[in-house]
């Protein structure tokens, strides 16, 4: 078990398939009892990163509504 902090960046990874992401979903998996720390800002931030993928054309507007969901 340990404690991680994720700035909004590997946040998103939980998300968005990158570079990363199997690691941020294996650090977040209930199994390992890890402890995650965001800052309040982070869903924003969250947000506005898939929102700058929809309008860049790499991820649907409905992709981005569902992992938002």
């Amino acid at each position: 078990m340990g404690a991680y902090f994720l700035d909004s960046s590997a946040a998103v990874k939980l998300f968005v398939v990158e570079p990363g992401t199997p690691w941020i979903t294996k650090l977040v998996d209930p199994v390992d009892s890890h402890e995650i720390f965001v800052v309040r800002i982070t869903p924003a931030e969250i947000t506005a990163a898939l929102f700058r993928r929809v309008k860049a054309g790499s991820l649907l507007p409905g992709q981005a509504s569902a992992a938002l969901g």
